[in-house]
């Protein structure tokens, strides 16, 4: 087997050509084989040069295999996809990675970054390959077979179920095919069959922009999460559109676009405020939409506003009165409370995350919604690490493996901590960082 490094997708080429309207008059995106005819015909009018460019050559270049094909190549491409540069679409000389990279942030508190390997960056994405092939061939398969309708729910529910026990590696095996199925199913069906198949597709693209977030792939977690937007937008339904939106803007979130992130989940709650619709659904969309908001106004220092949200929030909380679980959204009193230490952390403030903290009631929570308690444990630990108290951060980091090992051994903020934690270790001092270093992965 080759040992060459993949190159990450090049989204912008297969954007440019989802773009584009297929030839065939099927109403599809334009397919990688048709482009590459399109390609071909270019050379010959142009050049009277003949090309055999094919599909399986456009999806080396969308998979990132190869970024600099041949001058004409490019020519042809541009002139197809209406691009006036080659970085426009993506294409630009692969240089050789460097051994060593330095971590571009601090640690948490301040502590200077370790040097690590550029592979110990993100953990291995083998586990997402058939995800990231699904995602990158969007046009329907002639091999696959259409769902019923119920099947498709059952499918998407046991996908939300892994999501929420952080069964990454089971999560992973089951939405290439579910994605497919989806896509190929939303075309058979008719009636009420078809409106269910599209609320799975939403619902599976997002399960598939939480799965390649987590795993460090941003780029693909947004365009997963761009298109269960747009398969949620083409029903009549603000609930479902505003539960795609809420995906999106936690992706932004994660890269750091804090503005744009505020800005869609605001947005977004727009359409499920309680004075347009009062189910508790639709509140609970609403009140997660206000959270993430909170936590992007305090990632960007935002005090005041990020308390205010919090505060809306809670009046969304008080309406439901308990806590609401299902694929759509998360919310209800304990997850308020878990924000709060959340919003708190992100401010800065250990010892008032640390408060905050004996607060929340985590019990309360169903007992399958492992990620969340393990976000919250992290969020706990993070408080501790803040205020220098490592022996009780590590005692939450290692519950919180225990509740959810492998949301432990993909998280950056755990990696984070525990890169701080080791810089201002005194040696033998809690030997359980050495266990959990090694862990995750990390060593010295």
């Amino acid at each position: 087997m080759s040992s060459r490094r993949r190159g990450s997708p090049n989204i912008r080429l297969l954007d440019a050509r989802m773009r584009l309207t297929s030839p065939s008059g099927s109403g599809r995106p334009m397919s990688r084989q048709e482009l590459a005819e399109a390609a071909n015909a270019y050379l010959w009018e142009r050049h009277q040069r003949r090309a055999s460019l094919d599909g399986n050559y456009i999806g080396k270049l969308e998979r990132g295999d190869h970024r600099w094909p041949q001058p004409i190549y490019r020519e042809a491409l541009r002139a197809v996809l209406g691009a006036t540069a080659d970085a426009d679409i993506g294409f630009y000389v692969m240089r050789a990675h460097p051994h060593h990279t330095r971590d571009a942030s601090l640690g948490v508190g301040g502590a200077p970054a370790r040097v690590v390997r550029q592979e110990d960056q993100h953990p291995p994405r083998q586990t997402t390959a058939d995800l990231v092939n699904a995602l990158l061939t969007p046009a329907i398969s002639g091999d696959a077979e259409p769902a019923t309708a119920d099947a498709l729910t059952r499918l998407a529910t046991r996908a939300w179920r892994l999501r929420q026990a952080a069964q990454y590696a089971a999560l992973s095996q089951l939405l290439p095919s579910l994605l497919i199925q989806a896509e190929t199913s939303k075309g058979s069906l008719s009636g009420t069959d078809e409106e269910r198949a599209v609320r799975v597709l939403a619902h599976t693209y997002n399960a598939a922009s939480s799965l390649l977030r987590r795993v460090g792939d941003e780029q693909l977690a947004l365009v997963a999460a761009d298109r269960a937007v747009r398969a949620a937008s083409t029903l009549d339904d603000p609930v479902l559109v505003a539960a795609a939106r809420y995906r999106l803007a936690n992706v932004l979130l994660s890269g750091n676009r804090v503005d744009a992130a505020k800005t869609v989940a605001l947005h977004a709650a727009d359409l499920t405020s309680p004075s347009r619709s009062h189910t508790p659904r639709s509140v609970a969309v609403w009140g997660g939409l206000l959270l993430t908001a909170a936590v992007a106004a305090a990632r960007a220092q935002a005090e005041s506003q990020a308390w205010e949200l919090m505060g809306e929030a809670k009046a969304g909380a008080r309406i439901l009165g308990t806590d609401h679980a299902d694929i759509y959204a998360i919310f209800g009193p304990t997850n308020l409370a878990i924000h709060g230490v959340q919003v708190a952390v992100e401010l800065g403030d250990g010892r008032d995350a640390v408060r905050r903290s004996h607060a929340v009631h985590v019990a309360r929570l169903p007992a399958s919604l492992r990620e969340r308690r393990s976000q919250f444990l992290t969020d706990v630990a993070h408080g501790h690490v803040l205020t220098n108290n490592d022996a009780e951060a590590i005692a939450a980091l290692l519950e919180a493996e225990r509740v959810a090992p492998e949301e432990i051994r993909l998280s950056g903020q755990v990696r984070s901590m525990t890169e701080t934690m080791l810089s201002r270790e005194r040696t033998g001092a809690v030997p359980e960082l050495r266990r959990l270093a090694a862990t995750i992965g990390l060593t010295r």
